[in-house]
């Protein structure tokens, strides 16, 4: 085991440590513990006595999470908003218009873009307008 200093905080001019003890992982599986348990500690003959209080409060099962969007699905949703759109569009409004998730989009993809769909990106009044060329 081991105690470890780890710097906190600084309020004004004092730094604020915190101290970590390092437990073997067999120890936390032979007591049954989980990660984000509650413990709780005290002094007891000049010797630290740690309790175990209760489970975590939030689950411990990993999140499920949706797939994201795939380039293909990327590509035919920008293909299709920019097919009759002579004006074309910044990226902003394709965003807002196609409820994407995405502040900024993803360069190799637009680098792809430009290669599958002949996408062309040209600097304009309202900024870098997004344009393809229809058939």
């Amino acid at each position: 085991m081991k105690l470890q200093k780890v710097h906190a905080y600084n309020y004004g001019d004092k730094s604020h440590y915190k101290y970590v003890i390092t437990l073997p992982e067999d120890l936390i599986y032979e007591l049954d513990w989980d990660t984000g348990s509650e413990l709780d500690a005290k002094i007891v003959n000049e010797k630290i006595q740690i309790s175990f209080v209760s489970k975590p409060t939030k689950s411990q099962r990993p999140k499920v999470v949706e797939p994201k969007m795939t380039y293909a699905e990327f590509r035919d949703k920008i293909q299709k908003a920019l097919e009759y759109r002579d004006d074309g569009a910044t990226w902003t409004e394709l965003r807002d218009q196609l409820a994407l998730e995405q502040i900024v989009p993803n360069n190799k993809w637009v680098r792809q873009l430009e290669k599958d769909i002949g996408l062309k990106r040209i600097r304009d009044m309202k900024g870098v307008v997004w344009r393809i060329s229809h058939v």
